[in-house]
This record gives C-alpha cells, structure tokens and sequence, in this order.
C-alpha cells in the first residue's frame, strides 16, 4: 500500500544554436566536453549542463544508450552525463522507451527508481545528454541495504533448507521486524526504512523480500497492482512453480501494538496462487509468470503457528480460532482439525500444547498433541506466554509475568 508514484520522464532539449556555438570550436567530443566544463552557456530559459561534476559515458547506438543508463542506475547515480554519436532525430523517443525497459526488466531498479529529467544538447549528429535521476535510497543507503541483506543471508538460511522453508523464514523475518508506516526519517519506501528503522510501507517490504529471496538463491519478482490503492508485493517460485507472498498484507496492522502483536504472524497471502489472489489484488498488465497451483491454499487461516517437527499447530483465523495442524512433509497440505478448542499463545513442552483457552476465560491451559487431555494449568486469563529451558512465563492481564517451572 502507498506505492510511490514516479515521476513522469521529462527532457529539455537545449537550443541547437548553443551547441552550434561550442561545435563551430570543437570537432570532437572530447574538444565538446572541455568547453562544455569550462563555458557557461548564454541562455535566459535554460540552465547550463554542469557536465564536469558528472560520469560521463559514450555512446552510439540505441543499446549502448540503454547500457549506459541501467549501469548508472544500478550504481544509483544521481547525476551523470552521457554523449551520444549518431542521428538524434528519434533520442527523445530512445531516452524515454529506454527508461521505460529498464524498469521493465529490472525489478529491483523498478521499484528503487523514482524518475529522471535531463537536459541535452544536440546538432543532427551528437548529442551531450545530462541525467538527473531520483531513487528511493542514496548509494550510500544501497551499501548499507546490500549489507544488512549479506548478513541476513548468513542468519536466515541454511544449506540444508527447501524452497518453502528459505520463504517462510523470510516472510517470519519481515513480519516480525517491521511496522506498516509512513512515519519514516528516509523513504518509507525503501528497504532502508525497515532495516534502518523497522518500519516502511508496502514498497519497502516488497523490495527487501525481493532483496532476501534472491540471497536466498530463489526465482522471485517484485510486482505491481491495485488493492483499492497502488501497492506492491511479489512473485516466487517455489520447486519449480510460481506463487504470490505478500508480506505487507501477512503483517497485522493493529493499533497503539504491544510487544506480543508485534510478533503476530499470518499467513493468508503466503505462496498463494492467481485465483486466491485476484479476490482483493490487481495485477498491473505486464508479463509476470502466472500462479496456477494451490498446494500452499491450506495456509489461509493460519494465525501464530508453532511447528514441533514437521506439523505446524495453529489457531485458525477462517474457523474462530480453533486448533489446527498441517504436515508440512505432505505433497498437498491440508489444514486438519485437532479440536473444538479455541486457543492462542501456543507453546510445546514434554508432548504437550499450552495455550491461552478462549473457549474457557481465556485460562491457561493444556492438551496433548493429539487434541487429548484437555485440563486448566491455572485459572487465570492470559495474555502471553512462551517456554524456555523448562520454565513457563505467562504474562496476566494486568501485564505481570509470572513463571513455573514444568
């Protein structure tokens, strides 16, 4: 959500009399660029190109100009300046539809691009095109992304991991380590904004799954549409097969947040396909993969799951909260009732669930994995709870934590 609007492509071309000015001097582009640096340019409505402060690259075909660009682009450039040799008869039209397929085809520079102007200066033959580009982040802001997405790579995934598995903890990461925001000191759509300050909106958490995926050696793209609003979120393949994870709309917005919904995690937009997906997302007209298979459609529903092994326990948001499980070992995963129960807060000791009882006052209570054995731990409602080394904290209604140990 709040997906940035860029800014429309725009030129200037300089008056041709200028040029002819500097030609009638110089007849190469090297002899061009020295006067170029060192004269001011005698003009009431024009600004002079400040050339001598720029990267300056030569070109002298469509692909080259193309090139040129998406490598200062890449290297998020603010400003640099291209020379052009060549018929110029077509290069306002070339700067705009090279633009254009650098976006397309880019999907990181896509989303990180804010829009260009650029001034130039031509005769039939030569141009000297200066560039003034507006990205997300700033170079500097990209290093420290590449950084953190580095050291990231090293905490998320192992050798060992599926497809699925290299998702989801990217996903988990995300989820519970940002706020939906606007309230940012840089871009709130950059990735920056989440890594620097644990918020953004829905650009920045997009582009960082993006970013973290491809760490993680997994076929991704990050997409465009409309959900009532312009917004963004991603396509991925997993084992072979495309799905649509958007980690924006995984993350819980919930006001004035405690530290336990901070760490609420859902899965309703996680490896879904087109035919989910198209019930409240757009897809902007563009040529992304389509999502056809629904193994992953078990997941609608889940709500701060626990996995013990390969079963993944959970309260099931689409059935009030009951306790389901999935076997995540399974080809095709479907969601399986354990018990009429409604629970939340679940944590595992010895082969038993505890949990916050909101069948029962919200009690703390227990039941054997198997959905047995149901009985009161302490009849007080709980509001939190998590097990470690044997000790179980619970956190009351008044917000005291209280332990036992098991």
């Amino acid at each position: 959500m709040l997906l940035s609007k860029k800014s429309i492509v725009k030129y200037i071309a300089l008056p041709v009399t200028l040029l002819f000015f500097h030609t009638a001097h110089a007849e190469t582009f090297d002899q061009l660029e020295q006067q170029l640096s060192t004269q001011t340019l005698s003009s009431s409505t024009t600004t002079p190109l400040l050339i001598a402060q720029s990267t300056i690259v030569k070109v002298s075909n469509y692909e080259q100009l193309k090139q040129a660009i998406h490598n200062q682009f890449k290297a998020f450039n603010p400003t640099f300046t291209i020379q052009y040799s060549g018929t110029t008869a077509q290069l306002g039209n070339y700067l705009e539809s090279a633009v254009e397929e650098i976006q397309s085809e880019d999907d990181y520079i896509g989303g990180t691009y804010n829009g260009t102007s650029y001034e130039w200066n031509y005769s039939a033959n030569a141009a000297t095109i200066q560039f003034k580009v507006d990205y997300h982040a700033t170079a500097s802001q990209e290093r420290f992304i590449t950084s953190e997405v580095n050291r990231l790579e090293k905490e998320l995934f192992t050798s060992s991991m599926s497809d699925f598995e290299k998702v989801k903890a990217v996903n988990d990461y995300i989820v519970l380590n940002t706020t939906y925001s606007e309230n940012t000191a840089t871009s709130p759509h950059s990735p920056y904004a989440i890594l620097k300050e644990g918020k953004g909106v829905c650009q920045a958490y997009a582009l960082l799954t993006y970013r973290l995926l491809k760490a993680g050696g997994m076929d991704v793209r990050y997409v465009t549409g409309y959900t009532g609003e312009d917004h963004a979120w991603n396509l991925v393949k997993v084992d072979g097969k495309w799905y649509h994870l958007d980690t924006t709309w995984n993350d819980p917005v919930i006001k004035n947040p405690t530290a336990e919904d901070k760490q609420n995690l859902r899965y309703d937009y996680f490896l879904m396909p087109d035919s989910i997906m198209e019930k409240d997302h757009t897809i902007d007209k563009k040529n992304y993969p389509k999502a056809i298979d629904n193994r992953f459609v078990a997941f609608r529903g889940v709500e701060n799951p626990l996995t013990i092994g390969s079963v993944m326990y959970y309260a099931n948001s689409e059935d009030n909260l009951k306790l389901y499980k999935i076997n995540l070992n399974a080809r095709t995963l479907k969601a399986q009732q354990v018990s009429n129960t409604r629970v939340q807060f679940l944590a595992h000791h010895d082969g038993w669930l505890y949990f916050s009882n909101y069948s029962n006052g919200g009690y703390l209570s227990k039941m054997k994995l198997d959905g047995s054995g149901l009985q009161i731990v302490r009849e007080i409602k709980i509001d939190a709870l998590k097990i470690e080394n044997d000790t179980l904290t619970y956190k009351n209604t008044n917000g005291k934590y209280l332990y036992f140990d098991l």
